[in-house]
């Protein structure tokens, strides 16, 4: 099996190496990011910040939210944990859109494949949907709250049945 050619570029390395000095709480401001780079990371070099978040994440650990219109900020480990908000907000925002934009097809114009298809996507997103409720995500909180760690599949699945 073949490597992957990919080899990060200067640019990208020397956002990693900032990320990698960094301390918890530390901001970095797209000015600031762009002046190491000598170019925008919001625009022309959105993808090179991008990277070096991604790298800097899988090699070190360590994560960074965005500060709106400001910047990066390396978030501390009980900040991590709270993105799962978002992104569970996110996930289930999607599978809206999803469930709107799949409803534009019509059954009846779809080979069986097509219908079975349409009808599998729409129950997945409906299950995220009503699982990804507030009210259901508290249920399933006490539920690991009482077992002190990470739940299993099946006991995850049984806490939604509740």
């Amino acid at each position: 099996m073949k490597e992957p050619q990919f080899v990060a570029s200067i640019d990208v390395k020397t956002l990693c190496k900032a990320f990698a000095e960094s301390h918890v709480g530390q901001i970095f401001t797209y000015k600031d990011l762009s002046q190491l780079i000598e170019r925008d990371v919001q625009t022309e070099a959105r993808n090179i910040l991008t990277s070096a978040r991604k790298i800097t994440q899988r090699e070190l650990g360590y994560v960074f939210g965005t500060i709106h219109g400001e910047g990066l900020k390396r978030l501390s480990d009980i900040e991590i944990v709270q993105t799962g908000t978002q992104t569970v907000a996110r996930i289930r925002h999607a599978s809206h859109r999803g469930v709107a934009r799949i409803s534009n097809a019509a059954p009846e114009k779809l080979p069986l494949e097509g219908r079975v298809q349409m009808n599998t996507y729409l129950s997945v997103f409906a299950m995220l949907q009503t699982s990804l409720q507030e009210k259901r995500i508290k249920k399933l909180e006490a539920r690991v709250a009482q077992a002190e760690s990470r739940l299993p599949l099946d006991k995850t699945l049984e806490a939604f049945k509740d």
